[in-house]
């Protein structure tokens, strides 16, 4: 019995989303069977990881500077290798971005491209990725725990599309290296996870598609035309909240094309792209009713209104800092669950999945076994360590952990990184099998100094937290940032070092001298500005919590009511 199927799916179309269906619920049952049994050997899945990662590399640059050959097991590896950061392998990928990839990855292994951080305060970080680590990668995505979840009860029976929000990525100031290797986001390697396209609601050609705005809007238009669609998904969190904003304001618009079949005129995307999306609207005078009437119900509980068979949301918010973005988006979809899906990083492509989907809002993350050689280094009373100041036998291994501790983790990858400090701090809640189950806290780079007083940005969030729950129940907080003092002007008043807090409210508060309340829609220009003035990606895109920059912090004072 078929219990569900997009209105304009074609007999083929659905002959071969069905078959989809059917064979990649065979390949996640069959990835998961392979996680199950590497959560349940996980030290020894590790070792063995550890000892093929040094084996690999004793013979690279970097190998024979750092003596690997004398670390080919787990002990002695952990005592006599130092923790890192991105400065003590920069020399060696930029050797490696110049065409010696020997410099750091081990013989026979090819570069698929090489992944950039964000750098949504203008500075990008790269790592090289193996051809093996990005298919790797790719599978990893494709078929995560997550997915068994998620699809065991609907694959391969249910024919209904998907939303994948995705925005095209802007060409790159140095998009290929000397050694002519891609330079780009982790998100682009991801696209390939796409598959065959019959399953979205987006026809390809708008994928393509650069403009946030228009890629957007495009998004939305066919996405409420399919009133069965089932999932709307996207890497970050962020890009659903931001389309169903857009899909707010932007209603009537939508209503309109979709009752007369083809684009508003003023939609600025290319004409050949323009012309094939046409041939694929038609007028659809009662969809449109319909979704007209969903959108008068306001914005809350709207997207099941506009999507009754929509089943979740997917997206990832990193740490709790970004637990906001799941709350504003909670409001949209009433009862349809939102989930985080995967854990994944520049660094190392996949590094977790949710296994467990009781506390949405909270998610909680299995370490994938294979992805990396995982350490963890304590963090006691909220001090980031100084690299100078940590011990080789410091990180502790995962039977060593303790329950509700903070820890910063450290990787070990194939990628030639070494004990390498991710920059995320997580906190311990328990084991999937043998596997260690986090909760992502905070950015280790996130700390407030306005004065040598070292706040982490978790302290800080959970002091906005506090205060947030004495505020009047109709102030919600839509976003924030904090800057130190050092970087504004400084007021004859205050002398003394300070932050300063930008906040966005959907609600009345007055303000002090230190406390910046911006008008609505404040941050999403802030997010434009960082996007034209940086090489920071849409598509990776987060909000930085701390500004580092005069620039950025004279751009929001600017906006300051």
């Amino acid at each position: 019995m078929r219990r569900g199927c997009s209105a304009d799916l074609t007999w083929p179309q659905a002959l071969r989303l069905y078959a989809l269906k059917v064979i990649r619920s065979l390949q996640i049952h069959w990835a998961y069977r392979q996680f199950l049994a590497d959560t349940r050997n996980f030290q020894k899945v590790q070792a063995a990881l550890l000892i093929s990662i040094v084996r690999g590399h004793q013979n690279t640059a970097y190998g024979r500077e750092h003596q690997l050959a004398s670390s080919l097991d787990v002990e002695s590896f952990r005592r006599s290798r130092p923790v890192t950061e991105y400065d003590d392998v920069k020399a060696y990928i930029d050797r490696v971005a110049d065409g010696e990839t020997s410099a750091l990855l081990g013989d026979g292994e090819s570069i698929e491209m090489f992944t950039t951080t964000s750098g949504k305060m203008g500075v990008h970080k790269r790592f090289p990725l193996t051809a093996a680590e990005a298919e790797r990668a790719v599978r990893g995505w494709m078929f995560s725990p997550t997915h068994l979840a998620l699809w065991r009860d609907v694959a391969p029976w249910s024919l209904q599309r998907e939303m994948l929000v995705k925005v095209a990525e802007p060409p790159a100031q140095d998009p290929i290296t000397a050694s002519g290797h891609r330079q780009a986001g982790l998100s682009a390697l991801l696209a390939k996870a796409v598959g065959p396209i019959d399953r979205l609601s987006t026809p390809v050609v708008a994928l393509g598609i650069e403009g946030e705005s228009e890629s957007l809007y495009v998004h939305a238009l066919f996405g409420l035309r399919d009133r069965d669609l089932r999932c709307i998904n996207s890497i970050f969190l962020y890009s659903v909240v931001s389309l169903t904003k857009r899909m707010h304001e932007q209603q009537a618009d939508l209503v309109a094309d979709i009752r007369r079949g083809r684009l508003k005129d003023d939609l600025a995307i290319p004409a050949a792209v323009r012309a094939q999306l046409e041939t694929q609207l038609k007028p659809l005078p009662v969809c449109a009713d319909e979704v007209q009437r969903a959108f008068a119900g306001g914005p809350t509980g709207l997207l099941p209104r506009l999507s009754p068979e929509l089943q979740f949301v997917m997206g990832a918010f990193a740490g709790l800092t970004n637990a906001a973005y799941h709350r504003e988006m909670a409001l949209y979809a009433g009862s349809v669950p939102v989930i985080a899906q995967v854990y994944g990083c520049s660094e190392l492509g996949l590094v977790a999945a949710i296994t467990d989907f009781r506390r949405p809002e909270r998610p909680v993350y299995t370490l994938v076994p294979k992805a990396a050689f995982f350490e963890f280094l304590p963090v006691v009373g909220d001090r980031i360590q100084e690299l100078a100041e940590i011990g080789r036998q410091e990180p502790l291994l995962a039977d060593q952990l303790q329950e509700g501790g903070e820890y910063e983790l450290l990787v070990t990858t194939r990628g030639g990184l070494c004990r390498y400090r991710l920059g995320d701090v997580v906190r311990f809640v328990g084991y999937f099998n043998r596997t260690p189950q986090v909760e992502i806290l905070y950015r280790a780079g996130y700390i407030l100094n306005a004065g040598d007083e070292m706040v982490s940005e978790k302290v800080f969030f959970e002091a906005l937290e506090d205060a947030l729950a004495l505020w009047p129940a109709d102030v919600q907080l839509v976003d924030y940032t904090v800057a130190p003092s050092q970087l504004l002007p400084l007021s004859k008043h205050q002398l003394a070092p300070h932050f300063h807090l930008f906040l966005e409210l959907d609600g009345p508060l007055l303000s002090d001298e230190q406390t910046k309340l911006l008008p609505a829609g404040a941050f999403r220009r802030f997010r434009d500005h960082l996007l034209a003035t940086t090489t920071a990606s849409p598509t990776q895109f987060k909000m930085p919590r701390v500004v580092r920059t005069a620039q950025a912090a004279e751009w929001l004072l600017k906006c300051h009511l």
